[in-house]
């Protein structure tokens, strides 16, 4: 499953200051917490999971630390066949840092440097689009329309 590799690169990252996402995860209990389609995996999450382990693990009605499991939280355009999910064509995966802002810039930064260049997503994937919100996307959004309308506004008072 693709979405796995894209969990192990992101896992195997180093920000600028060294850090890595063992340093800067929230923890729960003694490993990372990941939301979103990996938590349905625990720490199991690997690449050498089978489609059989895949699907048994999406289906099930609790995640492997306990909690209720909602499908549609973490998947979109879910296959069913007789109520079972046999597919899905978007996920979500939440990486959940600790609130410690001294390292939080350039963890931000390094998930831009492996997924964005030029303003343009940067894809190295088969099947899996990536992409990336961090801290600061909202405002580099409201920037980005705010500047892109600016020639409209001016051309709208000439």
């Amino acid at each position: 499953m693709a979405t796995l590799q894209v969990v192990q690169d992101v896992k195997a990252m180093v920000a600028d200051n060294g850090k890595t996402w063992d340093d800067v995860c929230l923890r729960v209990g003694t490993s990372c917490f990941l939301s979103g389609l990996p938590r349905y995996f625990g720490s199991t999450v690997n690449q050498s999971l089978s489609q059989d382990d895949i699907l048994n693990s999406i289906n099930a009605q609790t995640f492997p630390d306990g909690g209720d499991a909602f499908p549609d939280d973490s998947m979109g355009g879910m296959v069913r066949n007789n109520g079972r999910i046999v597919g899905a064509k978007a996920v979500r995966v939440d990486w959940v840092l600790r609130a410690e802002q001294d390292w939080e810039d350039a963890w931000a930064q390094a998930l831009i440097n492996k997924f964005v260049e030029s303003s343009m997503l940067k894809q190295s994937y088969d099947l899996v689009e990536v992409f990336v919100q961090v801290p600061s996307s909202g405002d580099d959004e409201l920037n980005r329309t705010v500047r892109a309308d600016i020639p409209l506004f001016a051309l709208a008072f000439v």
